[in-house]
Protein backbone atom coordinates (compact mmCIF):
# COMPACT_ATOMS: atom_id res chain seq x y z
CA UNK A 1 0.00 0.00 0.00
CA UNK A 2 1.61 3.76 -1.17
CA UNK A 3 1.96 6.00 2.26
CA UNK A 4 -0.89 8.46 0.10
CA UNK A 5 -3.45 4.99 0.51
CA UNK A 6 -4.07 5.01 3.94
CA UNK A 7 -7.42 3.42 4.90
CA UNK A 8 -9.02 3.16 8.11
CA UNK A 9 -7.59 -0.17 9.54
CA UNK A 10 -4.46 1.43 9.10
CA UNK A 11 -5.29 4.23 11.61
CA UNK A 12 -5.80 1.85 14.75
CA UNK A 13 -3.35 1.43 17.43
CA UNK A 14 -0.80 -1.35 17.36
CA UNK A 15 -1.73 -4.88 19.28
CA UNK A 16 0.94 -6.26 21.98
CA UNK A 17 2.12 -8.11 18.99
CA UNK A 18 3.12 -5.36 16.90
CA UNK A 19 4.81 -3.71 19.44
CA UNK A 20 7.93 -5.71 19.88
CA UNK A 21 9.33 -5.10 16.15
CA UNK A 22 12.50 -5.64 14.51
CA UNK A 23 14.63 -3.33 12.65
CA UNK A 24 18.10 -3.95 11.37
CA UNK A 25 18.18 -6.76 13.55
CA UNK A 26 17.55 -4.92 16.81
CA UNK A 27 14.74 -5.45 18.94
CA UNK A 28 12.80 -2.73 20.06
CA UNK A 29 9.54 -1.19 21.78
CA UNK A 30 7.33 0.74 20.08
CA UNK A 31 5.24 2.64 21.89
CA UNK A 32 1.45 2.66 21.24
CA UNK A 33 0.36 6.05 19.10
CA UNK A 34 -2.77 8.02 19.63
CA UNK A 35 -5.55 6.06 16.71
CA UNK A 36 -4.99 9.42 14.39
CA UNK A 37 -1.35 9.09 14.22
CA UNK A 38 -0.25 6.00 11.86
CA UNK A 39 3.97 5.06 11.63
CA UNK A 40 4.80 2.46 9.21
CA UNK A 41 8.53 1.03 8.54
CA UNK A 42 9.39 0.36 5.13
CA UNK A 43 12.68 -1.08 4.41
CA UNK A 44 14.73 0.17 1.28
CA UNK A 45 14.96 -1.90 -1.38
CA UNK A 46 18.47 -3.21 -1.38
CA UNK A 47 19.75 -1.36 1.67
CA UNK A 48 18.13 -3.31 4.43
CA UNK A 49 17.59 0.55 6.46
CA UNK A 50 14.25 1.46 7.71
CA UNK A 51 12.79 4.68 6.21
CA UNK A 52 9.87 5.21 8.70
CA UNK A 53 6.61 7.24 7.44
CA UNK A 54 4.77 8.67 10.34
CA UNK A 55 1.44 10.24 9.42
CA UNK A 56 -0.94 12.94 11.43
CA UNK A 57 -4.69 13.19 10.32
CA UNK A 58 -4.92 16.45 10.81
CA UNK A 59 -9.22 17.53 11.87
CA UNK A 60 -10.57 20.33 9.83
CA UNK A 61 -10.21 22.43 12.54
CA UNK A 62 -6.52 22.39 13.01
CA UNK A 63 -4.59 25.16 12.18
CA UNK A 64 -0.39 25.65 11.32
CA UNK A 65 0.48 28.10 14.22
CA UNK A 66 3.45 29.15 12.81
CA UNK A 67 6.50 27.27 10.45
CA UNK A 68 9.85 27.17 11.31
CA UNK A 69 12.40 27.54 7.70
CA UNK A 70 16.29 26.77 8.20
CA UNK A 71 18.88 26.29 5.73
CA UNK A 72 21.40 24.16 6.71
CA UNK A 73 24.82 22.88 5.19
CA UNK A 74 27.83 20.61 6.02
CA UNK A 75 31.46 20.74 6.13
CA UNK A 76 33.84 22.72 7.73
CA UNK A 77 31.82 26.19 6.32
CA UNK A 78 28.73 24.77 7.45
CA UNK A 79 26.07 27.38 8.53
CA UNK A 80 22.42 26.99 9.61
CA UNK A 81 20.02 29.86 8.47
CA UNK A 82 16.54 30.44 9.47
CA UNK A 83 14.48 32.31 7.00
CA UNK A 84 13.15 35.07 8.54
CA UNK A 85 16.90 35.77 9.24
CA UNK A 86 16.84 35.28 13.09
CA UNK A 87 19.20 32.27 13.16
CA UNK A 88 22.55 32.59 11.74
CA UNK A 89 25.23 30.22 13.30
CA UNK A 90 28.02 28.17 11.89
CA UNK A 91 28.28 24.52 12.42
CA UNK A 92 31.84 23.28 11.35
CA UNK A 93 30.78 20.23 13.11
CA UNK A 94 27.18 18.56 13.37
CA UNK A 95 27.78 17.82 17.34
CA UNK A 96 27.73 19.27 19.81
CA UNK A 97 25.82 22.49 17.97
CA UNK A 98 22.70 19.89 16.76
CA UNK A 99 21.99 18.69 20.13
CA UNK A 100 22.60 22.78 21.43
CA UNK A 101 20.24 23.85 19.16
CA UNK A 102 17.31 20.88 19.86
CA UNK A 103 17.97 21.64 23.74
CA UNK A 104 17.71 25.35 23.12
CA UNK A 105 14.49 24.84 20.93
CA UNK A 106 12.40 22.03 23.02
CA UNK A 107 13.29 24.44 26.56
CA UNK A 108 11.89 27.49 24.56
CA UNK A 109 8.64 25.46 23.59
CA UNK A 110 8.54 24.02 26.72
CA UNK A 111 8.75 26.96 29.08
CA UNK A 112 5.63 28.11 27.14
CA UNK A 113 3.74 25.03 28.11
CA UNK A 114 4.56 25.15 31.97
CA UNK A 115 3.31 29.09 31.56
CA UNK A 116 -0.02 27.47 29.71
CA UNK A 117 -0.56 24.90 32.10
CA UNK A 118 -0.05 27.73 34.76
CA UNK A 119 -2.51 29.80 33.16
CA UNK A 120 -4.77 26.77 32.56
CA UNK A 121 -4.73 26.13 36.38
CA UNK A 122 -5.46 29.98 37.49
CA UNK A 123 -1.82 29.96 38.67
CA UNK A 124 0.11 33.07 38.38
CA UNK A 125 4.43 32.06 37.64
CA UNK A 126 6.80 34.92 38.58
CA UNK A 127 9.86 35.62 36.49
CA UNK A 128 12.65 33.30 36.54
CA UNK A 129 11.42 30.18 34.89
CA UNK A 130 14.33 28.59 33.38
CA UNK A 131 14.97 25.35 31.83
CA UNK A 132 18.52 23.85 31.78
CA UNK A 133 18.33 21.46 29.01
CA UNK A 134 21.30 18.26 28.53
CA UNK A 135 21.07 16.33 25.26
CA UNK A 136 23.15 13.52 25.04
CA UNK A 137 23.75 11.27 22.25
CA UNK A 138 24.28 8.41 22.60
CA UNK A 139 26.36 5.33 20.90
CA UNK A 140 25.56 1.65 21.37
CA UNK A 141 27.28 -0.58 19.26
CA UNK A 142 26.86 0.89 15.39
CA UNK A 143 23.20 2.65 16.65
CA UNK A 144 23.20 5.94 17.41
CA UNK A 145 20.26 7.16 19.91
CA UNK A 146 19.63 10.79 22.45
CA UNK A 147 18.63 11.08 25.66
CA UNK A 148 17.47 14.11 27.62
CA UNK A 149 17.52 15.88 31.49
CA UNK A 150 15.66 19.08 31.65
CA UNK A 151 16.60 20.76 34.74
CA UNK A 152 13.25 23.24 35.57
CA UNK A 153 13.77 26.17 37.98
CA UNK A 154 10.48 27.75 38.72
CA UNK A 155 11.03 29.76 41.48
CA UNK A 156 9.01 31.41 44.31
CA UNK A 157 6.09 28.50 43.62
CA UNK A 158 5.06 25.51 46.30
CA UNK A 159 7.47 22.51 45.29
CA UNK A 160 4.04 20.80 44.93
CA UNK A 161 2.45 22.77 42.77
CA UNK A 162 5.65 23.10 40.98
CA UNK A 163 6.41 19.74 39.88
CA UNK A 164 2.21 19.18 38.85
CA UNK A 165 3.46 22.16 36.01
CA UNK A 166 6.17 20.49 34.86
CA UNK A 167 4.82 17.29 34.07
CA UNK A 168 1.60 19.30 32.64
CA UNK A 169 3.47 20.62 30.43
CA UNK A 170 5.09 17.59 28.50
CA UNK A 171 1.49 16.90 27.81
CA UNK A 172 1.53 20.43 26.03
CA UNK A 173 5.09 20.91 24.66
CA UNK A 174 4.69 19.80 20.97
CA UNK A 175 8.98 18.49 21.37
CA UNK A 176 7.90 16.51 24.87
CA UNK A 177 5.36 15.17 23.00
CA UNK A 178 7.37 14.36 19.81
CA UNK A 179 10.15 12.62 21.57
CA UNK A 180 7.73 10.65 24.00
CA UNK A 181 8.23 6.84 24.05
CA UNK A 182 11.36 7.13 21.45
CA UNK A 183 13.96 9.13 23.80
CA UNK A 184 14.72 8.72 27.67
CA UNK A 185 13.73 11.92 29.57
CA UNK A 186 14.51 13.09 33.18
CA UNK A 187 12.70 16.40 34.10
CA UNK A 188 14.00 17.58 37.63
CA UNK A 189 12.69 20.57 39.46
CA UNK A 190 15.65 22.46 40.44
Amino acid sequence: MSDAAATSSDLTPPGPAQMLQSVAGCLYLSPVRPAAVQRRAKFESGTGWPSFTTERIFSMTAKILCTGKTHTTNGKNGTARSGDGFLDIALPQPHPEAEDLFGAAWSACYMGAVELAASRRKIELPAGLAVDAEIDLNLDGDSFFLAARLNVSIPGIDRAVAEELIHAAHGICPYSKAVHGNISVQTKLA
